[in-house]
C-alpha cells in the first residue's frame, strides 16, 4: 500500500520534503513580516520627511529642490533606528560598521531620489508631495531594502526559523 506516496521514493524522503517545504513557508512569513515592519519605518520616515519638506517649503518659502535634500536626511535617521531596532530586531553592537553600509546605501538612495524627484517635479512640473511619495515608494521598493537586508542581515525570528532542529 503506497498511501498516495510514490514508492520508488522512501517515506523519509517524503517527510524531509514536507519539512523543508514547511520551512520555507515559515521563512517567507518572517520575510513578509520583515518587509511589512520596515514599511511601516518607511511611511513613518516619510510622514515625518513629507512634513519637514512641507514646512521648508511653505512656512520658510525655500525651493522646494533645495528643501528636498534636508528632509530626507529626516527620513533617513528615521529609517536607520527604525529598521536596525524595529524591522530586522539588530542588536549587533557593530554601529559603525552598519552605519557605514546604512550610509552607503543610503547614498545611493538620495542620489536617485533627488535625480527622480528632479525629473518629475522640475522638467514635468508634477506636484512635489505626491512626487516625493511615488519616487520614495519606488526607491524604497527597488533600492533601499533590498541592500539592506546585508547591511543588518535577518531578524532572530527568520534566522530560528531556518536553522535545523
Amino acid at each position: 500500500m503506497s498511501f498516495g506516496f510514490n514508492n520508488n521514493y522512501p517515506i523519509a524522503a517524503h517527510f524531509l520534503y514536507l519539512l523543508r517545504a514547511m520551512n520555507t513557508k515559515i521563512s517567507l512569513k518572517y520575510k513578509h513580516w520583515t518587509f511589512s515592519k520596515s514599511a511601516l519605518v518607511g511611511l513613518s520616515a516619510t510622514a515625518a520627511d513629507l512634513f519637514a519638506l512641507f514646512v521648508m517649503v511653505e512656512w520658510f518659502s525655500i525651493q522646494t529642490q533645495w528643501a528636498n535634500v534636508p528632509a530626507l536626511f529626516i527620513g533617513i535617521g528615521i529609517q536607520f533606528l527604525g529598521n536596525k531596532f524595529y524591522a530586522f530586531q539588530n542588536t549587533d553592537e557593530a554601529w559603525l560598521k552598519q552605519g557605514l553600509l546604512f550610509s552607503l546605501v543610503e547614498t545611493g538612495a538620495l542620489l536617485v531620489s533627488a535625480a527622480l524627484f528632479h525629473f518629475a517635479v522640475v522638467v514635468n512640473g508634477l506636484p512635489y508631495i505626491t512626487s516625493r511619495l511615488g519616487v520614495g515608494m519606488l526607491v524604497y521598493v527597488c533600492f533601499s531594502y533590498p541592500l539592506w537586508r546585508y547591511v543588518f542581515g535577518r531578524p532572530a525570528s527568520e534566522e530560528e526559523s531556518v536553522r535545523p532542529h
